[in-house]
């Protein structure tokens, strides 16, 4: 039987029909629904179950399309191979930079808007142009937070999903949305956060339950041209396992429904490995280490040789990378700014993280400190910085003269070097010389010919990016 047989047929009345009709009378509708109507919502429970899983996404048509004030102004993003940039209609990078919003679908599904919007203003005064939401974060943890967020709200979460997206883009922002915070609600349970087993590779009922849930949402978002997709969140912490197959068949699922959206496949963390740098993915994310030495800069000299960050196969991202503000990992400016030169200097794409935006909340004045360090860093280096990847050590550095004396000369003597721990930059076409020296002690001076184009100091420690 075809589509149109099963309008015009009559047929039986089933278990589903009294909340079919109660939902008709929901969306303001005065008459009974007449059997046409009936056997439209009863096609899609039984032979389109994997776009309309229930009978609130079946009829959420009988409610309207939410409208907006004006058109989406943000242009799509795509990529070209070998490019490290999100690149804009006519091929130009994009200055795309990030902040964690991790917990705002629950404002969304609560229909606090005016929160909301105050954050998204926050955002644009702070020059970001970029959320990245978690959706179906069900543990305990999120409760707790009264943040938690699940496909099996129904209505009140599938209509959220456009508004949400459309109101950031008002602002500026694209939505790099991320369809599996968790894997609760497609489990059935809490995971058990301290093994962090893998409880989806072996389980086929959840995953046909995950290829349900991607089809109605990344249906649901296509048409908004601002948003990315982003499949899990550390997937091998989150109950995926290590290189988890399922991750890239759902890319892969995700892609050809939305070929025109960018779509990454997850954001492994502690640097696992590149499995998720190929397929269909357009991006790669990974939650580089955080190492805690002299306020964290350590973490920043790290990226100097660094395979992740250093590949040139697609645009490189680290969405969770340092911890900045109040709360959890450090307070220092220096270590904001140094995290966001040496991103920049590295042609990678940034992205702010800090403990309160997994609310979020707007930064208190010690994380806003940082961010604002960040952004300055952005500001004064260009997207697509040109010149030669070049170490201050070598021959070819403006600082090479003072190399026995600039930099420690072992692992050994570093924690007592009074100079920089390290400085790295790019030499220009012109023989100028683009450089972030890392980790100097507060008040020093650095030698050469040189002019210092900031200094960011906090604590013991100060971070300067340099021309010479």
């Amino acid at each position: 039987m075809d589509y149109k047989d099963f309008l015009s047929d009559g047929w039986p009345y089933n278990a589903t029909d009294k909340h079919i009709i109660q939902r008709w009378y929901e969306a303001g509708k005065t008459k009974p629904p007449t059997t046409r109507d009936l056997n439209h919502i009863r096609w899609r429970l039984m032979f389109e179950s994997h776009r309309f899983p229930t009978v609130e996404a079946a009829t959420q048509s009988w409610f309207g399309t939410p409208t907006h004030p004006t058109p989406n102004p943000l242009a799509p993003l795509h990529v070209e191979p070998g490019s490290r940039f999100f690149l804009d209609p006519d091929q130009t990078p994009v200055d795309y930079r990030e902040i964690t919003a991790m917990g705002i679908m629950r404002w969304a599904i609560d229909r606090k808007w005016d929160e909301i919007e105050e954050f998204f203003d926050y955002c644009r005064q702070r020059k970001l142009t970029a959320i990245r939401p978690l959706l179906n974060l069900g543990s305990k943890y999120w409760a707790k937070k009264q943040r938690s967020n699940w496909y099996t709200e129904g209505d009140a979460f599938w209509s959220a999903l456009v508004p949400l997206a459309e109101r950031a883009a008002q602002y500026g922002l694209y939505t790099r949305v991320c369809l599996f915070g968790g894997v609760e609600p497609f489990v059935g349970g809490e995971l058990d956060y301290h093994r962090r087993p893998d409880v989806i590779t072996n389980n086929p009922k959840a995953i046909e339950h995950m290829h349900t849930f991607l089809d109605q949402a990344v249906s649901t978002l296509r048409g908004v041209p601002s948003v990315l997709f982003e499949m899990a969140n550390e997937p091998s912490q989150i109950g995926f396992g290590y290189d988890s197959k399922v991750i890239r068949e759902l890319g892969d699922h995700c892609h050809d429904l939305a070929p025109e959206h960018l779509m990454n496949y997850g954001a492994p963390c502690d640097e696992d490995n590149l499995f998720y740098m190929s397929g269909k993915a357009d991006f790669f994310d990974e939650h580089l280490r955080r190492v805690k030495e002299d306020d964290y800069m350590m973490s920043v000299k790290r990226l100097i040789e660094h395979t992740q960050v250093d590949m040139t196969k697609m645009p490189f991202m680290s969405g969770e990378w340092m911890n900045l503000g109040k709360g959890a990992g450090t307070e220092s400016t220096a270590t904001a700014f140094a995290t966001a030169a040496m991103l920049r200097l590295k042609h990678c794409i940034p992205a702010f993280h800090a403990h309160c935006l997994l609310e979020p909340t707007i930064p208190d004045p010690a994380t806003d400190a940082c961010l604002q360090a960040w952004t300055q860093a952005l500001d004064m280096i260009p997207i697509a910085v040109e010149g030669v990847p070049t170490n201050g050590h070598w021959r070819s550095s403006p600082f090479y003269e003072h190399r026995e004396t600039l930099f420690p000369q072992t692992e050994e003597a570093t924690p007592q070097h009074h100079g920089p721990v390290r400085i790295w930059g790019r030499r220009q076409g012109d023989g100028s010389y683009l450089g972030l020296s890392l980790r100097e002690p507060a008040g020093y001076d650095l030698p050469g010919d040189i002019e210092t184009l900031h200094l960011e100091q906090w604590g013991k420690w100060q971070t300067r990016l340099v021309i010479a």
